[in-house]
Formats: structure tokens, C-alpha cells, sequence
């Protein structure tokens, strides 16, 4: 055990002194602003062995010790495995010879030696914190309007430099299998960019840095570094850096041992590096989004003013420059109230603008909507309104070019700075649009009052004289049946039944009329209760007939009552007058499954009608059948359709000759 030890102890020692006389090598090639080579302190410790040799020869000391000056400057200025080399030499000299003067130069010399090592490894831990400190500066002053790919590419050529690496390599992990290199330095160190996350997953999951000096021993990801001849590498674990999660490896072509003080240089840089990368990411985020907002807010139509109240800071869009007169972009709040100012004294409604601004910012904290004001063109901008041609071509035009803004107002607060958000809207268009709506509306409303009255006064009129005829010729066949022959009877009977379907006419116009203008109240209504009622009227009327009626029970719809008895009325008429043929018939109704909504359906088994003439259904005064064949006037489906419309549904048939006729409706 004891043999197997020595032997571990003999190659750690072996591969540590290898590992000096490359580093050896390293050093004499380093420029000479690296911390390996004293750049601070390498002037100051050449002048110091310089006046150590001269107080020597001042002091008339013998020229064997004056090496000791040079020996010292040697062991500062070069690493530990030359001047450990040199001491042991002259300690061998020293053993070997016997005489005393070789002793003291020994001793003089060894002391030397031995205050150069301690005063590097000092001189050389400030140089590696002092180029830590370049180092996170350089980071932090390149962070400043940096994009994560230019932080990135700096701190990783400035660690590959600083730590003596051959190549620096940051990868970032795209999934279980797969990372990816976002940065080689040089190309040539991972050609493919392709690698596995297995090599940093351990950093990775203990966030802490790894250095191997063996790059052997490295996770199985770094066979492919290996294979390129890779020595030793330093895996510095990224995460929580941004949008990034990997790693930056370090890769060394000859065998290195990292010492503490560039670790720590190099764990430094890498908590810099992932704090700038996350404000860089951060950064790079918000200003996308100001773009994106600024985008936005530069090409809506509406006019965009926001100003502090604490008079620093305001800015407008193009629309609103547009309105105000004033530049895009930021502007001085001053000049936005001056610019409000003039727009309102150049505005037309000047007093009802004052009474509403004295209501408005009688509160604090006001929230403004819709206040409007209105102008001519000129003295509010000469923005175009926008809006598509058709909209143009219908929108009503603007009487002596005048504008209408309509102004809305809420107050903000952006890190605790009060202020207000104006939004300028141009609604010049939809303004006089609307008037002339309101106007065409009371138009109508007075030309429609006028028809109503005039469809009573005709029908008062007409009612009148059909009254006589029948009358009269009623009166004659009653008193003078036994004078006239049977063409004659024949002529009265049917100047009566012209009278009275001229009568029946005259009331279905009327119902017609009033089913459209009269005012609707929805409630529940029980529809299986209303078809029993008016199935009950109708076979009152006719007890002859042989008609069954299927009522689905419990059909209830929000609906107008007494609109909704008359489109039942009417259709369930319809279907008892065009069964009239049939000896036995059958008349159903009930609720169907033909869209999203419930669908209600009258059926019957009874003459039915050519689908063909199906889109002349619901016209009025239009027949399917000769009057001869069946009676009536052609305005009951009329009736119902109108009815249903009011109700926001919709109503179809369908149809077979001699097979009956189904209508279906929804509310």
C-alpha cells in the first residue's frame, strides 16, 4: 500500500513539475501587459535589484554576493520551477564543499532566492487582482448599449487571454441531447459547433466551476476536445445569464495547473459576465418593446400627447403634431399647453368646451371621454381622417370644411411621477355622420307616423263605402230574392264576397302595419299553452272536420306574447285551411334540432307546395295557390315573417306537393 501511494505521490509530483517547465515556457511567451509577467511591478523590481547591487558594491561587498541582488530580481520575475532549481543546486554546492565562504554565499544567495519567491507569489496575486478589476470594468463598460452576442464575444476573448488559453468555447444547451456553440475562439476549436450537454451538466447542476487538469478525466463530452488535443479546460457553468443556459469552456494545449488566484479571477469575470448578460438580455428586450410600442404608437390614427406634471418631460406622435402643430417626438409640456390653448380658442363650441372643462377638472384625477370640439380644418390641423372609400363615400361631408376632434383624457403615473395621457381622435366623419343620422331618423319617424295615419284614414274610408255595398246588397236579397231571376242573385252574392274579401284585405294590411311598428316586451311565454288555445278556436269554428293536433307540452320561449299569437295564429290557420281537402288530417307542433339555437315547427299533412316557388313564400300578396282552390289574401306568412325578424330569428318551409308542408322559425 505504502509503494502504491509513493508511486501516486511520484507521478502527481512528476506531472506538477511537468506541468512548471511548460508553464515556464508559457510565461517567457506571454506579452508583457499579463499578470504573469509583473507589468505593474516589473520596472520598480528591476530598480530595487539594481540598487541592492549598488549598496553592495558601496558597502565593499565581495562580487560572489552580488548575484544575490540578480537572484532575487530572477525569482520575481520568473516562476517558482527555475529558481526552486537554482537553490537546490547551491544548496548542493554548499553540502559538497567544506569551506566557509561558500556557506555564507550560500546562504546569502539562498535568502535571496527565497524572499523573490514569497515577494512574486504577493506581486503576482495584486496583478491578478488588479487585472480582475481591469477586467470587470472592461465588462461593465462594454455592457453600456451592448447587444449579449458583443458581451459575450469580449469577456470570453478577454478570459481566454488573461487565463493563457489556447481556445475558449460558449455553448449553449438546446435540449437533453444537444449544445450548441455560439462563440469559438478560434473557429477551428469545435468545427462543427456541435456537442453534448453532458459536459457541462455538472457545473451546470452544482453552479460551481470545474478545472481539469487531465482533460481525460473530463466528463464524455470532452472526447471531442481530447481528440483535437486538448490538455486541461475549465467548464464555467451559465445559467440564470439571460436567455442563455450552458457554458464557456476554457481549453489549454499543454498540460496547466490553474493556480487560486487566477480561479478567482476567473469566477469574478464569470458573475460579472452573467449579470451583464442578463441586463444585456433585459435590455435588448425593453428596447424591442419601446420600438414595438413606438411603432405602434407612431401609426394609429388617433393623436397621442403625454405629458408630467411636474413640467420635464412630454412627447407626442405624428398624429397628434399633426393636430397641435408641434414637432413629433419629445416636446416641452410648456408647448403642449400653449398649443391646447390655441386649439380651443380657435374652436366654434368655445363656451361649451369651458362649462366642460370646469365640470371635468373640478376632481382630481379626472378621467375625460368623448369631450368634443369642433372647428374648422384649418385651425385644427389638416390631418386626414383616414377610413376606407366606402366609408368615405357613405359618411355624411363636413359642412364648410369644418373638424371635430373628440379628446379623451386619463392621468398616469410612471414611477411615481404624476402626469396625463391625452388621446387626440378625429372623428369628423362619424361627427356629421351621426347628425345626419339623428336627422334622417326624425325624418323617417314623421314619415312613418304620416303612413300609419294615412293607412287608418284609408282604411276608415274604405271600410265606409264596403260597408254600403255589402249592406245594400244584403238588403236586396233579403227583400227582393222573389223579383230576381238566379243571374241576378248570383251578381249580389258575389258583390258581397268581393266586399268582404275586400274587408278581410283591409285588416290583414292593418295587422301587417302594426306587427312592424309596435313596441316589444319579451317574457317567458308558454307556447304549448297558445297552439292548444287557438286549436281549440279553430275546430270550434268547424266541428266537423276530423283533425288531430299533436302539441309538444311544456314549449316555452322569451318572446312577445301577443306578436307571437298572431305568427301562431297564422300558421297554424294556414295549416288547418290547407288540410281542408283531407278527410282525416294531422297538425303538429313542436321543437326541432335544425341549428345551435332552438327551432320551433308547425306541420301539417296537407296540400303542401312546389319547393321550387319556396323564395316566393313570404312575399306579400303573393299566392302558391289559385284563390278558387283555397282562400285568402297572400299577407299572413308576410305577417309572420316580419313577427319572427322582430324577434331576431329566422323562418323557412319545407315542402312536397300533396305531402304536406313543415315551417320552421327561431327567436
Amino acid at each position: 500500500m505504502l509503494g502504491i501511494n509513493c508511486l501516486r505521490a511520484f507521478g502527481a509530483l512528476t506531472f506538477n513539475l511537468k506541468c512548471k517547465l511548460q508553464n515556464l515556457k508559457f510565461v517567457l511567451k506571454l506579452p508583457h501587459n499579463h499578470p504573469e509577467r509583473l507589468p505593474t511591478f516589473r520596472g520598480a523590481v528591476v530598480w530595487l535589484a539594481l540598487a541592492l547591487a549598488g549598496f553592495c558594491v558601496l558597502a565593499g561587498v565581495s562580487p560572489e554576493l552580488l548575484a544575490a541582488p540578480a537572484l532575487f530580481a530572477a525569482a520575481v520575475m520568473l516562476p517558482l520551477a527555475v529558481v526552486a532549481v537554482t537553490v537546490a543546486l547551491l544548496a548542493g554546492m554548499a553540502l559538497c564543499g567544506q569551506e566557509m565562504w561558500l556557506a555564507g554565499y550560500t546562504q546569502a544567495v539562498g535568502g535571496a532566492a527565497v524572499l523573490g519567491v514569497l515577494a512574486r507569489r504577493f506581486l503576482v496575486g495584486v496583478e491578478w487582482e488588479l487585472a480582475s478589476r481591469h477586467l470587470l470594468g472592461s465588462l461593465l463598460q462594454a455592457g453600456k448599449g451592448a447587444t449579449p452576442e458583443s458581451v459575450m464575444e469580449g469577456a470570453v476573448t478577454e478570459l481566454r487571454d488573461l487565463a493563457g488559453a489556447g481556445a475558449a468555447i460558449a455553448l449553449r444547451q438546446l435540449d437533453e441531447v444537444t449544445a450548441e456553440a455560439v462563440l469559438c475562439l478560434p473557429q477551428s476549436a469545435l468545427p462543427d459547433k456541435l456537442t453534448t450537454p453532458k459536459l457541462f451538466a455538472e457545473a451546470l447542476e452544482q453552479n460551481r466551476c470545474f478545472y481539469y487538469s487531465d482533460c481525460a478525466s473530463a466528463p464524455g463530452g470532452a472526447r471531442v476536445l481530447v481528440a483535437r488535443g486538448a490538455k486541461s479546460i475549465a467548464v464555467l457553468p451559465l445559467q440564470d445569464a439571460g436567455s442563455l443556459r450552458g457554458a464557456i469552456v476554457l481549453i489549454w494545449y499543454r498540460p496547466t495547473s490553474i493556480p487560486p488566484h487566477q480561479r478567482k479571477l476567473i469566477e469574478s469575470s464569470l458573475a460579472a459576465l452573467r449579470t451583464l448578460l442578463r441586463f444585456s438580455d433585459t435590455t435588448t428586450h425593453l428596447e424591442k418593446l419601446q420600438a414595438r410600442y413606438g411603432a405602434i404608437l407612431e401609426t394609429i390614427p388617433q393623436g397621442v400627447v403625454f405629458v408630467d406634471e411636474s413640467g420635464e418631460q412630454g412627447w407626442l406622435n405624428q398624429a397628434a403634431s399633426a393636430h397641435l402643430g408641434l414637432a413629433s417626438g419629445a416636446v416641452e409640456p410648456v408647448s403642449v399647453a400653449v398649443a391646447m390653448a390655441a386649439l380651443r380658442e380657435s374652436a366654434d363650441n368655445r363656451q361649451a368646451i369651458a362649462e366642460q372643462a370646469v365640470e371635468f377638472f373640478s376632481q382630481p384625477d379626472a378621467e375625460i371621454r368623448d369631450w368634443v370640439w369642433v372647428g374648422r380644418s384649418a385651425a385644427l390641423g389638416q390631418k386626414d381622417s383616414g377610413g376606407s372609400r366606402d366609408s368615405q363615400a357613405l359618411a355624411a361631408p363636413a359642412p364648410d370644411a369644418r373638424k371635430v376632434l373628440s379628446i379623451s383624457s386619463t392621468p398616469t403615473r410612471v414611477r411615481d411621477v404624476p402626469g396625463r395621457l391625452w388621446l387626440l381622435d378625429d372623428i369628423t366623419e362619424r361627427y356629421f355622420s351621426r347628425l345626419a343620422l339623428v336627422e334622417r331618423t326624425a325624418q323617417l319617424e314623421a314619415v312613418n307616423k304620416e303612413l300609419e295615419a294615412f293607412s287608418h284614414s284609408v282604411a276608415h274610408d274604405l271600410r265606409g263605402p264596403l260597408a254600403v255595398i255589402d249592406g245594400f246588397s244584403l238588403l236586396l236579397l233579403r227583400d227582393c230574392a222573389d223579383k230576381l231571376d238566379a243571374d241576378s242573385l248570383e251578381d249580389l252574392q258575389r258583390i258581397r264576397g268581393a266586399a268582404q274579401r275586400m274587408g278581410q284585405l283591409i285588416d290583414d294590411l292593418l295587422q301587417l302595419a302594426r306587427v312592424t311598428q309596435a313596441e316589444m316586451k319579451r317574457e317567458p311565454v308558454d307556447l304549448s299553452a297558445m297552439v292548444a288555445a287557438i286549436a281549440r278556436d279553430l275546430k270550434a269554428k268547424e266541428p266537423e272536420r276530423q283533425v288531430e293536433f299533436a302539441i309538444a307540452p311544456g314549449v316555452v320561449a322569451k318572446a312577445d306574447g301577443r306578436l307571437l299569437q298572431i305568427a301562431l295564429e297564422n300558421l297554424l290557420g294556414n295549416a288547418w285551411k290547407y288540410t281542408s281537402k283531407r278527410p282525416r288530417a294531422r297538425i303538429e307542433f313542436g321543437v326541432g334540432l335544425h341549428s345551435p339555437h332552438q327551432t320551433y315547427f308547425v306541420r301539417d299533412d296537407g296540400a303542401g307546395f312546389d319547393m321550387a316557388q319556396a323564395d316566393k313564400l313570404f312575399a306579400a300578396f303573393v299566392r302558391l295557390h289559385e284563390s278558387a282552390e283555397f282562400e285568402g289574401t297572400g299577407v299572413g306568412l308576410a305577417t309572420v315573417q316580419r313577427i319572427i325578424h322582430r324577434h331576431g330569428g329566422r323562418i323557412w318551409a319545407e315542402a312536397a306537393v300533396e305531402r304536406g308542408a313543415t315551417f320552421y322559425f327561431t327567436l
